[in-house]
């Protein structure tokens, strides 16, 4: 009985860190900010002619509530949980948006 209790802690600690990772893998607050563009992908922050080479694509969960505020083409503030896309460093995507404004 010792042995399975000995075993049963660091099984705990183990699950517990795995949950913690799978959070962070989801994200960290953050903020994307520059002109807003619609395309036949979605939404994006970035990436027009003249703007910086990053990108910032919004999840089609928040669309909506980010067109409520902001307008294609024009400035807009968006805050939530960032994270990096997988196919390219100089893109991010930002979902579970926390505030929305336009400039």
């Amino acid at each position: 009985m010792g042995m399975k209790r000995g075993l049963m802690v660091p099984a705990l600690a183990l699950a517990a860190l795995l949950a913690s990772g799978t959070s962070h893998a989801a994200g960290r607050p953050g903020t994307c900010e520059g002109i807003l563009h619609r395309d036949g992908e979605g939404l994006r922050i970035g990436g027009g002619a003249g703007e910086d080479e990053g990108i910032c694509l919004i999840g089609k969960a928040d669309q909506g509530r980010v067109l409520a505020v902001c307008a294609p083409e024009h400035h807009c503030r968006i805050r939530g949980r960032v994270s990096d896309c997988k196919d390219s460093g100089e893109c991010a995507e930002i979902g579970g948006i926390t505030s929305v404004r336009k400039r």
